[in-house]
Parts: structure tokens; C-alpha cells; sequence
């Protein structure tokens, strides 16, 4: 199972005001129930792409080296920091967002508190020693999960995180990689990355060799004493091009990473990246209405009342109604949001929506993130919804690569009912 969404059922113990499903009976507010789940973690080395990595029966299967690897890991240990959820909120919180909650380590423990870690190609539930450690993880939070960060730093104790062997000719030899280049680094993955297995949620955090090493000539590398080494001093133009692949080569979303001088770096990694790279798709789920309110949230605030239902104009046709009661102090007292919105940098996308009141004006319509300071990541207009059912449609360039931006229809300020339908936001380019 994945856990796709799972966390807009299980996680969120806030009363967030989701549509009701019948013209006669709308819906101020559900609220969603959060049980409780075990949380663990995989550390995973794979010969293979990310593509040849597959899910059977809910057992995650790695490509294990073959006979004839150009690289093989024996030896790799990091050590864990933090993991911390990012979600969206809806109710008042002292989380922030952006720093998101911190799982582990506990608040009873000490803030250094690290967790060696070994990474393997057995693949399952995470280690004994992790499974101890995250017991006590509160998966429970007022909020929908965006993301899931796990930090690292190397072993300063060792000078070298990562030994193996390396095939130069037909003899393997060995070698030891340092990471002392990177202070801190924290992995960032989608929700959708976590998968439910043996009734626990389980994050595989998976190295690519093949991406790390792939077209890489290790013939001119110098042997010291039968081995390789790759460090600042050792064989350091190879040693700064394995660093600068080696945060790409995880299965995370993104990353960012810590120097030892205090400079920090962050990206996207590309192959996780082109999943939202796609021409022609609908990023509006359910935008027909055709699931009831799934993928659809009213958020009342500033003195905004409003409720909504899902009317059924036809056997295949719905559209939603929002009944603004009191309209608040501001555009955003009352909002209908669909989150989760990707928008990819200089890419060219077009929404488009069917709309009418019973009191012609303008709304704010806008793509922007999810926290403060809600910067606009596609577009922001104020269409002038009118007494006619009308069709609307606005192109616009994506500024940054955000695979958590937010669609919002805001409609408070004034006492009106609205209409919509069909609504779209397609990748055009």
C-alpha cells in the first residue's frame, strides 16, 4: 500500500472544513481521525537505477552487484541526526512549517543525540537497533504531510565513510571514499516515497551506485599500499566529483548539504524530479468533482464563515457549491485550496475553470507555496466571476521547482455563493 495520501486519513487530528457530498446536507467540517502507526526506516545500497528498484507483495526489491560490478560497497556508515516531518497546516500551530516537526531524536534525549547507521543490500523493515530507536516516533501531527527529512553527518571518528572494492582491469582493488567535505546533510523525501509495510511505515533511504560512479574512469587513480583512496590530499580531483554526485545518487526528493566551512548548497535530484516533468497531465485532482471533495480543502480564518456541498447537475457532471455566510476582513478569509500542485522552473502550464455567483466581483486566484511567506510561484489574478457560468483559463511560467505548491481560490470579503467546475491545471509546454 502506498501511502499516497495516507496521511490526509491517519495523520491529521485538526478539523479541517472538507466538502460535504449532497446539496441538502452541506458539510462545515470533518474531522479526520488520526490512529496511530509504527515508523521505520531502510538504508539501502542498489546496483541498479531507480527504475529497476520495484515494490512485490509490499517487499521492496534492490539490484543486487554482479559478477562483473564495476564498484562494490562493503563498508558504508552514516550517522543519523534527525528526522522531521514538513506538513501543511490549517489550524494554529507553534510548528513552523519550514523547520519543520522533529521526530526523533525525543525530546528526553540530548539535542547531539546521533544513531549509527549501516547501509546494506538486504532490504527490510530497517535494522533492529533503528526499529529500537524509532519506537517511540509520533507520527500524529495537525497536519498533511509534505515531506520527510533525514539527516546525516559522517562518523568524524573515521576518516573514511564508504570502503569497497573497485574493478581496475580485470583485478578488484580496494578502496576507502571520505566525507569530509560534508558537515551536515539533510535528505528531503515526498510523501509518497514512504510505503506501508508489516503494518509500519517504512521510508527506504536508498543509494544508486551506478548513479553515483556511472562513466566515471578510475584508471588513473593512484594505489597507495593496495589501496585507493579518495580524499582532499588522495587522489582529490576524482574525490570532488564523487562528492559532488554523491547526495543525487539517494532516492530523495532533494537535498541540501552543510560544508565544513559553513557554506550550504541545496537541489533537486533530477530523477526524482521528472516524475512531475510531464506534458499534457492534470495536476487538479478531481477537479470534475466526480470524488466528492477528495483533493479539495475550504479554510475559513479572519472571521470567514462558509460551508459547501457537491451538487450533481448529470449522471457525469458535479459541481461544487461554496455558501460565503460571512465574508471577513480579508480576500483570504475564506479560500478553496487543492494542494500539492508541482510547478517546475520555466515551465508553461494553463488552469482552467468554470465559475458564477449569484453577486457579480472579482476573486484572487493564485499558485504559491504552502507556508509563510506564501510566495506566488506561477501567477496571481483577480478574475471577475460573473452571474453566467463562464469559462476561464490563465497561462503561466513556473518561477521555481516546488513540488508542493498551493492552487487557492479566495473568496471571502463579501456575503456570496459560488459555482465551479471542470477545473483543470495542465502542463502545456
Amino acid at each position: 500500500m502506498s501511502v499516497y495520501r495516507f496521511f490526509q486519513f491517519c495523520l491529521i487530528g485538526l478539523a479541517i472544513y472538507l466538502i460535504g457530498c449532497a446539496e441538502k446536507e452541506p458539510s462545515a467540517g470533518i474531522e479526520i481521525g488520526n490512529p496511530s502507526i509504527a515508523f521505520t526506516a531502510s538504508f539501502i545500497i542498489d546496483y541498479g537505477t531507480q527504475s529497476d528498484t520495484q515494490q512485490s507483495n509490499n517487499t521492496l526489491l534492490a539490484k543486487m552487484p554482479s559478477d562483473n560490478e564495476a564498484l562494490i560497497i562493503e563498508d558504508f556508515c552514516l550517522h543519523l541526526t534527525h528526522i522531521r516531518s514538513y506538513s501543511s497546516y490549517y489550524v494554529y500551530v507553534t510548528i513552523d512549517p519550514a523547520e519543520g516537526l522533529l521526530l526523533w531524536p525525543y525530546e528526553t534525549m540530548p539535542e547531539d543525540t546521533t544513531l549509527a547507521v549501516n547501509f546494506g543490500n538486504e532490504i527490510h523493515a530497517g535494522e533492529s537497533v533503528i526499529d529500537e530507536a524509532f519506537r517511540k516516533i509520533d507520527l500524529q501531527e495537525e497536519g498533511i504531510l509534505k515531506e520527510i527529512g533525514v539527516g546525516f553527518k559522517p562518523n568524524q571518528n573515521k576518516p573514511y565513510s564508504i570502503s569497497g572494492t573497485i574493478k581496475i582491469g580485470e583485478e578488484y582493488i580496494p578502496f576507502e571514499y571520505s566525507l569530509s567535505a560534508f558537515e551536515a546533510i539533510d535528505l528531503r523525501y515526498h510523501y509518497q516515497q514512504a510505503e506501508i509495510y508489516k503494518d509500519s511505515l517504512n521510508l527506504p533511504v536508498t543509494f544508486f551506485v551506478q548513479r553515483w560512479i556511472n562513466n566515471i574512469d578510475f584508471s588513473s587513480a593512484r594505489i597507495t599500499n593496495g589501496v585507493i583512496r579518495f580524499s582532499e590530499t588522495e587522489n582529490a580531483a576524482l574525490w570532488t566529483t564523487l562528492n559532488e554526485r554523491f547526495l543525487s545518487s539517494f532516492s530523495c526528493l532533494r537535498w541540501s548539504w552543510t560544508s565544513k566551512d559553513g557554506d550550504t548548497l541545496s537541489d533537486y535530484v533530477s530523477e526524482a524530479l521528472a516524475q512531475f516533468d510531464k506534458t499534457s497531465t492534470n495536476w487538479a485532482v478531481n477537479g470534475d468533482f466526480s470524488n466528492g471533495s477528495a483533493g479539495w480543502i475550504l479554510m475559513e480564518q479572519y472571521s470567514g464563515v462558509a460551508d459547501s456541498s457537491i451538487i450533481q447537475e448529470s449522471k457525469n457532471e458535479f459541481q461544487m457549491k461554496i455558501n460565503v455566510t460571512k465574508g471577513g476582513s480579508k480576500s483570504y478569509s475564506v479560500q478553496l485550496i487543492h494542494e500539492d500542485i508541482p510547478v517546475l522552473q520555466n515551465r508553461k502550464y494553463k488552469l482552467i475553470f468554470t465559475a458564477w455567483s449569484n453577486i457579480e466581483g472579482p476573486i484572487t486566484v493564485r499558485l504559491g507555496s504552502y507556508h509563510t511567506p506564501y510566495n506566488t510561484l506561477g501567477f496571481q489574478q483577480k478574475p471577475v466571476i460573473g452571474l453566467n457560468g463562464k469559462s476561464f483559463e490563465i497561462e503561466y511560467l513556473g518561477v521555481e521547482d516546488n513540488t508542493f505548491a498551493r492552487l487557492e481560490f479566495n473568496l471571502g470579503g463579501t456575503e456570496r455563493i459560488f459555482w465551479f467546475k471542470n477545473i483543470q491545471l495542465i502542463r502545456i509546454d
